[in-house]
């Protein structure tokens, strides 16, 4: 298990409070019988996007997704999910496609050695995402190759592509690391 160095009372977004409470989470969990199962930074909120044409904001996303990768090897927590990159409405897609590949290919050799496991939130219904959709997922899956990189689903993502979560999973079993629910009116349950 390693140490994350706190600088200056902040480290690449995660505040000097969360670093050292790390520890304690992890004891008072395992003291109520629980398990911290996933980290799920957020990178869809400005300034974090791995697909931004800004490379000081790519820069500072993957800085964010190191330590957030650290985080969860301190806490043993074995998944870390978060959004693989937006792109702006009138941004060019392709362009936008090819970002976040090559630090995603860095982030997950990093989880690797850290026995941690990486895990895309599939967003359905969301046009700025790259991962609108199980196509695009099963692309980036492809053309990643690495067994560390998964996928989380969101149920609302199965109501945006009018299949149930149960025929979501037995289709996307191998490559499903991270599931959470939303029970709304408007949502489908799990099943």
């Amino acid at each position: 298990m390693t140490t994350s160095p706190i600088l200056d009372g902040a480290y690449a977004g995660f505040p000097a409070a969360a670093w050292r409470a790390g520890g304690e989470c992890k004891k008072a969990s395992c003291e109520h019988g629980l398990q911290i199962v996933c980290l799920m930074p957020p990178t869809v909120e400005y300034p974090m996007n791995l697909a931004s044409a800004d490379l000081a904001v790519r820069k500072k996303t993957v800085d964010y997704l190191v330590h957030a990768i650290e985080y969860a090897n301190e806490l043993e927590t074995p998944i870390v999910s978060f959004d693989a990159g937006l792109v702006t409405l009138d941004g060019d897609f392709s362009a936008a496609w090819s970002r976040p590949r090559e630090s995603l290919g860095y982030l997950a050799g990093l989880a690797g050695c850290y026995g941690v496991k990486l895990a895309l939130e599939i967003t359905g219904g969301r046009k700025d995402s790259l991962l609108n959709g199980s196509t695009n997922a099963a692309r980036l899956k492809e053309e990643l190759a690495s067994p560390d990189i998964g996928f989380t689903m969101d149920t609302v993502f199965c109501r945006w592509q009018r299949r149930r979560p149960s025929s979501f999973l037995t289709d996307w079993t191998s490559k499903m690391y991270c599931m959470y629910t939303l029970q709304t009116a408007n949502v489908l349950p799990c099943i």
